[in-house]
């Protein structure tokens, strides 16, 4: 993801990372804002917000602000 940004003039603080595992870690912490879906408690520890669910579109409300 910062190689990414890095060649398409992105900033971090214009990320957000959505993801469920431990391996999702480095890109939660190089994103301004992250959403860990479904996700153990350590996981959830290193995100913005945590969200457990089985429709995607629950987590529009942090996307877009509503």
């Amino acid at each position: 993801m910062k190689d990414f940004c890095k060649h398409n003039n992105i900033k971090s603080d214009e990320c957000l990372a959505v993801g469920d595992g431990s391996t999702d870690t480095p890109v939660f912490q190089y994103s301004e804002k992250s959403i860990a879906i479904n996700s153990s408690p350590k996981v959830q520890q290193s995100v913005t917000y945590a969200v457990d669910t089985d429709d995607l579109m629950d987590i529009l409300q942090y996307i877009i602000g509503k």
